[in-house]
């Protein structure tokens, strides 16, 4: 496992040193912004040296007997090939250096060792300077990745001189989970019937997320759509994972499969999921199982997120519950199900859960779900939630039964399954707390993105730095950077502007939901349950002023948006242009209902052909710059629920007599 991980980081090694991350052109003093994400320490400790004539690296082990020089624009395979042979240890050190003397001897590489404390897994140390060398020692493969990529930058800076430096890094968050919903497959905006992404989409996104450095991606997948998806997906499905999770270890990043407890009905033509009997068909569950475990994974994650109620008979009887979702004993007798499952298929790999009893308002309903849960629980599982990693509940149960938490971020998500693209977003809470007062073991997190998909390469780099350095992160200084190491010069300033005027607090507050309140009373559905802390407390005046301020903003994002389709080249940035487009046409026309209402001297009065045509407008928009394929009929949910939630008011409004 070493030697491969090895193998991968130094293809990466060698294409981060071929190109520059970042180039800019600020002093040597402004170093430490100008690494992607900021280092903890850095430290200057002479002028820049000039650049050798000729680089090499040479790649050893502290524990290797001989070195072995590499030409670094040698075939990244070839490259590859020439460190089978390294053997494993515990610290990986590589030399960058244009002197061919600095390759024959163990003795250069002595005093680093000995100068350096005991590194963690993704600790390193870096130092340039001295013999035109650069040293870098890491505690195991993937600090040697992340040390790589910060050489990369450094010579990125300037191609005449390297500056002599000491850098000092590590993370604050021990594992860094991303989840992007355009890639889920049953649940949030993902295609049923299709595994292109997979094919383009992933594999390309896994750079990104190895710079920002997330050391774990998240696939959430029906089991239903594991088991059944061959009967509409064409395609080689198993090949195409197994491709994409060897992609992503390539970049250093491990795969999560979240595996929901939905499946398909035998003799369905079309994709329709439903809850599993978890006792009944069982063995429904184990098969999608067993075929994710065939792809690969890291982790597999039994999950029951967003789950519709399990009050089968069996369930009531074995369990005493109306509701099994909300027995922790029936979790916890599911999990070791899977657990041994796992020992038998794959070992190696780690478990976690996602229970519907993932966050405080369900611990207020069900006080002793936790206890339950824990008290019969198998070994080394992590749970995930959306309290925090200092709930009162969760420490608790940590001193109590050793529990393992992790903590899931909703950060630019589609949450209120109301479609909506945002650019920046503030964290919803200080890790800074957790980071001081929790093991490293215990400081894992999961950032929850949004969907569509293209925009958050943007979002990846972003927050990457947040979970990496949580004293260093300013959101604004790391969009802006990240929209320019993603887009480039240029594209990079029209993000910006359009993430000030379609700021998160203007797109959450401007959901269809609202607007369609302002018609007739909405009935909250069970999964908004965060809803209501978008819905400002205002009076009507108030209101009419906020609308207006809402469409103005729209109105000028949606400016920018054009100008950034008409000043690109590239076809994916014009498909974020467009996407960006709609998402501040969805803003302004939202916008326009409310102050249709807001304005008006007895909102009662209002001709409900008025709200139609507005609606009419919107969904013009949405087929001329957001289309959505035939065979995608979960976006297609997502991207008009609020069109739809606003004709539920008319009707709902009619059928009152108003």
């Amino acid at each position: 496992m070493v030697r491969r991980r090895i193998r991968q980081i130094c293809v990466l090694l060698l294409v981060g040193l071929a190109s520059s991350v970042i180039a800019q052109t600020r002093p040597t003093t402004d170093l430490a912004q100008r690494l992607f994400p900021t280092p903890h320490v850095v430290k200057i400790t002479g002028e820049p040296i000039r650049r050798p004539a000729k680089e090499s690296i040479t790649a050893l082990c502290s524990f290797a007997e001989k070195s072995s020089p590499f030409d670094p624009v040698a075939p990244a395979e070839s490259f590859a090939a020439q460190v089978e042979h390294l053997p494993s240890g515990d610290r990986w050190i590589v030399i960058f250096s244009g002197s061919p003397t600095a390759h024959a001897s163990l003795e250069l590489f002595k005093p680093f060792v000995k100068a350096a404390e005991p590194l963690g897994p993704e600790q390193f140390v870096l130092t340039t300077g001295g013999d035109n060398t650069a040293v870098l020692i890491a505690g195991g493969p993937r600090g040697l990745l992340y040390a790589s990529q910060t050489l990369a930058q450094l010579l990125g800076i300037d191609s005449n001189t390297i500056p002599s430096v000491r850098i000092e890094d590590q993370p604050d968050v021990t594992r860094r989970e991303v989840h992007i919903h355009g890639f889920d497959r049953g649940y949030g905006a993902g295609d049923l019937k299709s595994i292109e992404n997979f094919k383009t989409l992933l594999p390309s996104m896994m750079p990104s997320v190895s710079t920002a450095r997330f050391n774990l991606f998240r696939l959430s997948l029906d089991a239903g759509w594991i088991t059944d998806a061959d009967r509409w997906v064409s395609g080689d499905i198993d090949a195409t994972m197994r491709n994409a999770i060897e992609v992503a270890h390539r970049f250093g990043v491990e795969m999560v499969i979240e595996i929901r407890l939905q499946g398909q009905d035998p003799d369905s033509v079309e994709p329709k999921l439903r809850p599993l009997n978890p006792i009944a068909e069982w063995n429904r569950y184990e098969k999608a199982i067993r075929r994710a475990l065939s792809w690969g994974p890291d982790v597999i994650d039994f999950s029951c997120n967003d789950l519709g109620a399990l009050n089968f008979p069996e369930i009531q009887e074995r369990y005493g519950k109306k509701d099994g979702r909300y027995s922790g004993v029936l979790m916890a007798d599911l999990l070791k199900k899977v657990q041994a499952i796992i020992a038998e298929v794959r070992p190696a790999t780690r478990l976690r859960i996602l229970p519907r009893f993932y966050g405080d308002i369900h611990w207020q309903h069900n006080p002793t779900v936790l206890e339950d849960f824990w008290s019969h629980a198998p070994a080394n599982v992590t749970m995930e939630t959306t309290a925090g990693l200092l709930h009162p509940a969760e420490i608790q149960m940590r001193q109590k039964y050793g529990a393992s938490f992790a903590w899931w971020v909703n950060y630019t998500s589609n949450h209120v399954k109301e479609l909506r693209v945002m650019l920046d977003a503030n964290p919803t809470a200080d890790l800074r707390a957790a980071v001081a007062q929790l093991p490293p073991t215990e400081r894992n997190v999961i950032l929850n993105l949004g969907y569509p998909i293209e925009p958050q390469r943007t979002v990846v780099l972003a927050t990457g730095e947040w979970l990496w350095n949580v004293r260093a992160y300013d959101r604004r200084e790391m969009l802006a950077r990240a929209a320019r190491i993603v887009w480039g010069k240029g594209p990079d300033a029209l993000f910006m502007r359009y993430a000030d005027y379609l700021n998160a607090e203007t797109i959450l507050a401007s959901l269809g939901m609202r607007a369609a309140a302002l018609i007739a009373p909405v009935k909250k559905a069970a999964d908004e349950e965060g809803a209501a802390t978008t819905q400002p407390k205002l009076d009507r005046a108030e209101q009419l002023s906020q609308w207006q301020q809402y469409a103005a903003r729209a109105d000028a994002a949606a400016d920018v948006a054009i100008k950034l389709r008409e000043s690109v080249t590239d076809d994916e940035l014009k498909k974020v242009a467009d996407i960006l487009y709609w998402n501040a046409q969805r803003v302004r026309l939202d916008s326009a209902i409310g102050v249709m209402f807001c304005s008006a001297k007895d909102p009662k009065d209002i001709d409900a052909t008025a709200v139609e045509t507005i609606l009419h407008k919107h969904e013009q928009i949405l087929r001329d710059h957001f289309p959505v394929e035939k065979n995608d009929p979960k976006s297609a949910e997502v991207v008009t629920r609020g069109i739809r939630r606003i004709r539920e008011a008319l009707a709902a409004r009619a059928a009152q007599g108003k």
